[in-house]
């Protein structure tokens, strides 16, 4: 599975916040972008990384081709 399908199945904001700092925008633009503060971009990219991962795990576990 591609990047950009795997994105699609995050929430929106989280795929949102991913895909503009994959794109080198920075925290301002995308607490703007979120409608959060400043201070919460850090703490919401951990949490769509930390998604992110937990999805890649899942396409590339066994039980996910069954």
């Amino acid at each position: 599975m591609n990047m950009a399908s795997l994105l699609d199945q995050l929430p929106p904001g989280l795929a949102v916040a991913l895909r503009l700092r994959n794109a080198g925008y920075p925290d301002a633009v995308i607490a703007t972008a979120l409608g959060i503060p400043g201070e919460s971009v850090a703490s919401t990219l951990e949490v769509a990384d930390a998604k992110l991962s937990n999805l890649v795990s899942q396409t590339h576990s066994p039980s996910s081709s069954r």
